[in-house]
């Protein structure tokens, strides 16, 4: 009976191993704690050796396994420089993982040198690295990419003329063809939106930054003084220095908690004063008016 009790356990045990291996959480036990930041919250006494005096303590850690942005592009710009495959990519399902303050949808996939197919030379096989949990202990078949996910590309109208003239920013530009609803998504998960627009009539998109919930630096014109008002960060679109400033600041994910807290109460009081409907009236005289001209 022991045995048979025995060999029940190993055989659940076993069953739990692989299914840990599946889900990209095997590495989540007492021993492995790696991770890019990992800080005690406290710890206690819970035995100690009456002999040697050696103490068992009790760790409580706050753990962070995600990849920072800066990482991700690092990776992806590695893979690219040495003739491999790399691509961002997004949830197929709009609503997979998406809130305001996540980007679990989103991800990079960097090709492996194994398992390339003979006949196009291309990988079958990428790991996967996720903001929120790291890199996954597993590498995923390019077929079940493209079955869950699709890739971040450049497409839409001047597409091609953008990577002819600035191929650096393939596979890292969306040009065009987003909804609505992507947009505001797009918008609220950015690391921050840039507008530097030296001549703006209104700030119209300073304005959907806000109400999508994300962190808008705008260049100090008339036009986006005029609607991000208090509730946007400006800089001088002839100082590029002071644009540089403003994204390490946003790149540093503290110090943007903290940014987006202290803008929270702006950016309602802001919105508070908007009249959707006189906006509209607004540019659709601006639009007369240029007609007529």
């Amino acid at each position: 009976l022991q045995r048979r009790i025995l060999t029940f356990f190993l055989s659940n045990l076993d069953q739990v191993v692989r299914d840990a291996k599946a889900g990209g959480k095997y590495s989540e036990g007492i021993v492995d704690c790696a991770g890019a930041r990992i800080v005690l919250k406290s710890r206690r006494p819970i035995h100690r050796d009456a002999e040697s005096g050696a103490e068992v303590q009790h760790c409580v850690v706050d753990l962070d396994r995600g990849v920072s942005w800066q990482s991700a592009k690092e990776a992806y710009d590695e893979a690219i420089e040495a003739g491999g495959e790399a691509f961002f990519f997004e949830h197929r399902n709009p609503f997979f993982g998406h809130s305001r303050d996540s980007a679990r949808g989103v991800g990079l996939a960097v090709g492996k040198v194994r398992g390339q197919s003979r006949r196009t030379g291309k990988a079958q096989w990428f790991s996967i690295r996720m903001p929120h949990t790291g890199f996954a202990t597993k590498d995923v078949h390019i077929m079940d990419l493209e079955d869950k996910y699709r890739k971040i590309l450049i497409d839409g109208p001047g597409a091609q003329e953008m990577e002819q003239r600035f191929p650096h920013l393939r596979g890292r530009v969306l040009a065009a063809g987003f909804s609505d609803y992507e947009l505001m998504l797009v918008y609220r998960q950015a690391l921050a939106v840039v507008i530097p627009s030296r001549i703006e009539g209104f700030g119209l998109p300073a304005i959907e930054v806000m109400a999508s919930g994300g962190l808008s630096l705008v260049a100090d014109a008339r036009g986006l003084r005029e609607a991000g008002a208090e509730a946007a960060l400006r800089f001088s679109a002839r100082q590029p220095g002071q644009l540089s400033d403003l994204l390490k600041l946003a790149a540093d994910p503290l110090t943007r908690k903290w940014l987006q807290s202290q803008l929270l109460p702006r950016v309602r009081s802001r919105l508070a004063r908007l009249n959707p409907d006189l906006i509209g009236l607004a540019m659709l005289a601006q639009a007369r008016r240029a007609l007529v001209v």
